[in-house]
């Protein structure tokens, strides 16, 4: 089917261009016939003929073209005959660029310079009790999921399990005691749910 598009296709554009010559002669010897000069007789002549000739050409396509025609009618309707292309698109897969590596003095000042930034916005997180308030909280501040938040919490519970304030210290305000994990640990899985639940949301 595909050959026999391309075919038409190449008789269209041949009949086209004949039209196009017959139409372009045929003004050439109007232009002639009206300057009427001596020695235009043999160009007009010239040109008759080439007319001529070019009327024998448009009349073999417009043959060729009408037989196409009736061989496209009968070709049996399946997939092939009745559907075409809405449209043709081609995409070229470009090999992204590989970020470099940062060193490990990079990364220990971008981590700094961040916490210096954020700390108090990440405790606040870190202090909250409530799932709810958890999520709320990292939908509305999205520069909060990443790495460095991620590795200041465990320095932070690193610290506070050194210094053994847990959950059921009176400084953080809570009625019962839980033993088995200091709170701010469990913070640091609630982190990484939420991080993982926002990052697929952002995609």
């Amino acid at each position: 089917m595909e050959q026999f598009q391309k075919e038409k296709e190449e008789l269209d554009r041949g009949c086209r261009e004949c039209k196009r010559k017959v139409a372009e002669c045929q003004r050439k010897l109007k232009e002639l016939e009206v300057a009427e000069g001596e020695g235009g007789k043999a160009e007009l002549e010239r040109l008759q003929a080439e007319a001529q000739q070019l009327r024998k050409e448009e009349r073999s396509w417009e043959q060729k073209l009408e037989e196409m025609r009736k061989k496209e009618k009968s070709m049996p309707w399946n997939v092939d005959t009745l559907s075409k292309d809405g449209f043709s698109k081609s995409m070229v897969n470009t090999k992204p660029e590989q970020a470099e590596e940062e060193s490990e003095e990079v990364r220990e000042q971008k981590h700094k310079t961040f916490v210096e930034k954020y700390e108090k916005q990440i405790k606040h997180f870190g202090m909250l009790r409530r799932w709810d308030d958890s999520q709320k909280y990292l939908s509305d501040n999205v520069h909060l999921v990443c790495e460095e938040t991620a590795n200041y919490l465990v320095i932070w519970c690193i610290d506070l399990e050194v210094e053994e304030v847990r959950a059921d210290t009176a400084e953080w305000g809570v009625g019962r005691a839980q033993k088995a994990l200091p709170f701010f640990f469990l913070l640091f899985f609630k982190f990484y749910f939420y991080h993982s639940c926002l990052f697929r949301t952002l995609q």
